[in-house]
């Protein structure tokens, strides 16, 4: 091994460090969002769907917890949440080794395609990209899993077919296999990883075309997909019947939303507030002063230089042009292109952050392919990467920073609220017959942190039927039924719902009481557990 690879793979490891380390501080910060649970459908009751369990050993496992989104991570999880507990570093931690693995193979897979200098620009800008991270760490899309499974597959069929030794082959389409099962959506990014390498290597994908190989991957792919292949045979296929909604959702703020993760801005306001929404809560420990100031100084930048970077990589492109840098930046665009093309018809496809990130890791990639290239003209190439990682980790640092900053300051949305905390801690503690969840943002989290034993259920609107109106009446007429929400005028879905409750109850000669209302760290009002009682 030479040393200049030696010393790429330092650098590489580090960066793998500092991905880790840039997302450990505040673990708990903010609260745990309901979707981030999600995987708690796999391990705790209420289980999902009971179509979608087998028995393995005399256990039973849940094949999926949504009719797209499999049980893979709840089986991964599960071992973790027995030996370290519930909380949320042991929800937070394991996705961010994973993140940090994703790099690591990301870095090999360039090492493998695009050479040293590619490898090094490109871990660098992933390793520090502030939305990469940050949708790792709060893992609601989910897309840790997403984002290794991808690449390690990606690496699996490169290695095979640098080394013809089938094993790799193997290993990288059971990877896309449980991507598969982990999120019946990785069809996006298997659709634009098959069109890209058809674009950009033909030759290559017809010569690939053989029996062995074909059976080779066919088999391994379905042994990753099997979970999500059976739940479908058992429930006639309602993952591809259930999930492809057209709609004409806008299409440009769709690709808006694209710019905004590329450029590190799109998660503003949707998980800490916006410093309006007061009141700002003031630092007090070293490390947070030391962040906040830090965001402060360099004038709270809330977007990154790699737009900028991408843009100026597309007009290098006919620099490199008969470089392997050219297939590389095409290779990345066209899989970026056709993955977002398939989301964008869809209902609600691309339409969060947690969807734009599955083009990852598009961009880091044409813009190492199209920097390293150009780099190879200077007359101190490495110096050229050198500059390009300083540049590009400076500024995904800053924003990230600055995504603290707001987290540390203002605290978390009503759906990431740290009132979750101490809310779910008065909730274990007492005897209950049934907790309605009323609000949207309760009921997988509390399913988590109560480890199932939480008699949870969801609150009937009053406004809805007749059968709704009767069962909504035994739940406010049990004094040892529960009810949890967010507090007025923070509801999310329903909304309005608890006021209707209240109503109900009081038409019907019932009063709420023992209310306990739980704030946030900034002190905002913010959760509310309620019951009631017979008017005397």
């Amino acid at each position: 091994m030479s040393p200049e690879i030696v010393r790429a793979n330092r650098f590489a490891l580090l960066c793998c460090l500092l991905f880790l380390l840039a997302g450990l501080p505040w673990i708990w910060r903010p609260g745990i969002q309901t979707d981030e649970a999600l995987f708690s459908a796999g391990i705790y009751a209420p289980f999902a769907d009971d179509g979608g369990r087998v028995k393995v050993f005399g256990h039973d496992y849940s094949l999926m917890v949504m009719s797209y989104v499999g049980a893979l991570k709840a089986r991964i999880w599960s071992p973790i949440l027995r030996f370290a507990g519930i909380s949320a570093g042991s929800v937070r931690i394991p996705a961010l080794v994973i993140g940090a693995i994703s790099v690591w193979w990301f870095y090999r897979l360039m090492l493998r395609t695009l050479g040293v200098r590619a490898a090094v620009i490109g871990c660098a800008l992933l390793a520090a990209d502030p939305l990469y991270l940050l949708t790792i760490r709060w893992d609601w899309g989910p897309v840790a899993l997403q984002h290794v499974l991808l690449i390690g597959g990606m690496l699996g069929v490169v290695a095979w077919w640098q080394d013809r030794k089938l094993v790799w082959l193997g290993l990288g389409f059971f990877a896309f296999g449980l991507a598969m099962w982990d999120k019946a959506l990785f069809a996006w990014s298997l659709v634009g990883l098959t069109v890209a390498c058809a674009v950009c290597f033909p030759r290559q994908l017809l010569s690939a075309i053989r029996p062995k190989p074909l059976a080779v991957a066919a088999v391994w792919f379905l042994v990753g997909a099997s979970p999500l292949i059976l739940y479908n045979v058992r429930k006639d296929w309602t993952t591809f019947r259930s999930n492809a909604n057209i709609s004409n959702e806008d299409v440009v703020y769709k690709a808006r939303l694209v710019l905004d993760t590329v450029d590190g801005s799109a998660l503003f306001g949707s998980v800490a507030r916006n410093e309006d929404e007061g009141p700002l809560r003031t630092p007090d420990r070293w490390l947070e002063q030391a962040v906040v100031g830090a965001s402060v100084a360099a004038g709270s930048p809330k977007h990154t230089v790699q737009l900028w970077m991408l843009g100026a990589s597309l007009l290098f492109v006919p620099l490199v042009w008969r470089t392997p840098g050219a297939r590389g930046v095409a290779f990345a665009l066209v899989f970026a292109l056709v993955t977002w093309a398939q989301m964008v018809p869809l209902k609600n496809g691309g339409t969060g952050a947690h969807h734009s990130i599955l083009l990852w890791p598009a961009p880091a990639m044409a813009i190492a392919a199209s920097m390293a290239y150009v780099g190879d003209r200077t007359a101190r190439p490495w110096r050229w990467v050198a500059g390009v990682c300083a540049i590009g980790m400076l500024s995904g640092w800053l924003v990230t920073c600055t995504y603290y900053r707001d987290v540390l300051r203002n605290g978390g949305t009503l759906v990431w609220t740290e009132a979750f905390y101490p809310a779910v801690r008065y909730l274990q503690t007492l005897r209950l017959k049934e907790l309605c969840v009323v609000d949207w943002g309760f009921f997988d989290n509390l399913r988590l942190f109560g480890r199932g034993r939480l008699p949870l259920n969801v609150a009937n609107d009053p406004a809805g039927s007749d059968d709704d109106r009767k069962y909504c009446l035994m739940q406010v007429s049990d004094p040892e039924k529960a009810f949890v929400a967010h507090t007025v005028g923070n509801e999310v879905a329903p909304p309005g719902l608890a006021g209707r409750i209240v109503k109900f109850a009081e038409e019907h000669g019932y009063r709420k009481v023992n209310t306990k209302v739980f704030a946030d760290t900034n002190g905002r009002p913010t959760v509310e557990v309620f019951s009631f009682e017979k008017v005397p």
